[in-house]
């Protein structure tokens, strides 16, 4: 072999393992770029999910709601005498003339009679005089011939003064002994207010009806 077809062998075999590693190098610069790839779009795609939760949160099954029940409750508004109060949608108001608005509530459909009107249903709202403010706490306040006094409260509704007294029947003329009657004497410049319940008969649900009186009375609203 002559010496320049020798030097002729060398080179080629210099270019050719040039032209590998050259391969090789390209390959291996390719292939992690490709993995790189993979994983910023693998990357992406959770961020934007993260970011769909954070827009779109799945709702939690065990969370319960604070908020009142808007169908669970009737309005009543006097207009006569400037006071709106709330009651239970499966109860009953009605009422002859404009003043007898949310005066009478029972947990059954009535109707109410021209001339009888005392102690017609569970749930009373009287409008009082401011004149006859102190004569009427002094007749619930004290025991008498109708009603012996259990309780009496000096307490506050919505700001307002409103003595609370519980009384029991005493059995005068038709009226059976015992039962229980809650007044709540809401003080105003304007129209003070009595708001009472009397039990009609023993089988009543008593808490029930009390439960019932006291959210009444937590809803009571002025509006002149």
């Amino acid at each position: 072999m002559t010496l320049a077809k020798f030097q002729l062998i060398v080179k080629l075999s210099f270019v050719v393992l040039a032209i590998l590693v050259y391969g090789l190098i390209t390959f291996s610069i390719g292939k992690t770029s490709a993995n790189n790839n993979s994983s910023n779009r693998v990357k992406g795609a959770s961020t934007k999910t993260d970011v769909d939760k954070l827009d779109k949160p799945l709702p939690n099954n065990d969370v319960q709601s604070t908020k009142v029940v808007g169908s669970s409750v009737k309005l009543c508004a006097n207009t006569t005498f400037g006071f709106e109060v709330s009651y239970p949608n499966n109860w009953f108001t009605t009422y002859n003339t404009s003043d007898e608005q949310c005066s009478f509530f029972a947990p059954y459909s009535f109707i109410i009679p021209q001339s009888v009107k005392d102690n017609l249903t569970p749930i009373k709202i009287e409008t009082l005089n401011v004149a006859d403010w102190e004569n009427t706490l002094k007749f619930y306040e004290n025991p008498n011939e109708l009603h012996n006094v259990k309780t009496v409260q000096n307490i506050n509704i919505n700001l307002r003064p409103v003595k609370k007294i519980e009384t029991e029947s005493t059995g005068f003329e038709s009226t059976p002994e015992g039962l229980i009657a809650i007044h709540y004497l809401v003080f105003d410049a304007n129209s003070p207010l009595l708001i009472s319940y009397t039990q009609k008969d023993q089988n009543e649900n008593i808490n029930e009806n009390k439960i019932v009186l006291e959210d009444m009375l937590e809803t009571l609203k002025y509006f002149n």
